[in-house]
């Protein structure tokens, strides 16, 4: 067999697979890429699976001739070898089952590979019906965040991904805060599923939001596909708690209006000295302040707000970094409210985010004080 084919198309597919492939498994086989060649086609195909996500991409060939070939390369030398080679193409010679040679510029490897029968086999499935979707990115940026990596509660370590007749909606939880976000409003249908944030994530990584999918739901997967790539997320059985009556039953004892740059801005310079990872928001007419407190000190600011509601006072305390990463996925104006129990409402043009109070930071006996207890 001999392949030719562009040294930047291999190597950019060759990087997208390897996020795939697992850093540790019982199969040494899985930290592999598959790599086939169709000479009918003239495509070298590379697949990528660490059994819950998996990965199929083609690139065109310049030449291939000979018998078809299918092998497995272990991913990150597969990577290091493309990214060290000189010239603009990069040739690929098996004359050896189990041997592999690459050649670029001056520069040749000569490495050992596996045969593509001890691959798993990975199927895509293609389905009858399927729904248009872009935004990929923002998608997770909005909703991967409020999720939780816990095998206690599954579930929350999933984004709700919600085809409706008025478009994609995405919803996530980790049980003390949740966020609603509308997506591409052209992806209407009618289901509801339940994908793991990490996979999700890794395919955002993969694409731009404007790349668009063809996306089908097929046996206990949800496979997105585009020219020449396809990728196969596994499913998560349950039911989801039902955000819609969260957010719906949520009544605002207050709002102002701010601006979400503007508040994680002062977020981030006030949460340097936090204690416990919280904030406290001190409401009182037209200025929110912001304040943490630590072992080292204490810190504060404070962004001009317009009240809307109700009377804006009270002093709340919540979770920095759950807070901090809802701002910097909603951006733009925002409604900032404080619900019953003290639940921290933020609001936009198509964002919903809620987080539940935490309790005031209990105070700390300075050292002096115990000394002298213990004196005495």
């Amino acid at each position: 067999m001999k392949c030719k084919t562009n040294r930047q198309e291999l190597l950019s597919a060759a990087k997208k697979a390897a996020t795939v492939v697992p850093s540790i498994s019982p199969l040494e086989v899985l930290k592999c890429i598959l790599l086939e060649t169709d000479t009918e086609k003239g495509t070298l195909t590379l697949t990528a699976t660490n059994l819950e996500v998996s990965l199929e991409q083609s690139i065109p060939t310049s030449v291939c001739e000979g018998e078809n070939v299918s092998l497995a390369i272990e991913a990150k030398l597969l990577v290091a070898m493309l990214t060290r080679l000189d010239g603009d193409d990069v040739e690929l010679m098996q004359e050896n089952p189990a041997q592999i040679t690459l050649r670029g510029g001056d520069a040749l490897y000569c490495v050992p590979v596996m045969a593509g029968k001890e691959y798993p086999h990975v199927q895509f499935p293609a389905p009858d019906n399927t729904v248009k979707v872009s935004e990929i990115p923002k998608m997770v940026q909005r909703t991967a965040f409020a999720t939780v990596d816990s095998e206690t509660t599954p579930l929350f370590k999933c984004v709700n991904v919600k085809f409706t007749s008025e478009g994609l909606r995405a919803v996530s939880s980790d049980g003390s805060c949740a966020i609603s976000a509308r997506g591409d409003q052209q992806s209407t249908g009618e289901a509801s599923l339940l994908v793991p944030a990490p996979s999700l994530e890794k395919l955002a990584r993969m694409c731009s939001d404007k790349d668009a999918f063809d996306v089908g739901i097929g046996d206990r997967n949800i496979v997105f596909r585009k020219e020449n790539f396809a990728y196969s997320a596994r499913l998560m059985a349950g039911s989801y708690i039902n955000t819609d009556q969260i957010f719906s039953n949520l009544k605002n004892s207050f709002t102002v209006l701010s601006d979400a740059m503007e508040l994680r801005s002062a977020l981030e310079s006030v949460s340097a000295l936090t204690r416990d990872n919280r904030v406290k928001l001190t409401f009182s007419g037209n200025s929110l302040l912001l304040s943490c407190c630590s072992d080292f000190g204490n810190s504060k600011t404070s962004v001009g707000v317009i009240p809307l509601s109700g009377n804006p006072c009270g002093e709340f305390f919540f979770m920095v970094d759950r807070l901090s990463q809802s701002l910097r996925a909603m951006g733009g104006t925002i409604t900032v409210g404080i619900a019953q129990g003290g639940a921290l409402t933020l609001s936009s043009e198509d964002a919903q985010y809620m987080q539940v109070a935490m309790r005031a930071t209990a105070a700390k006996k300075s050292r002096k004080a115990k000394s002298e207890k213990k004196a005495a």
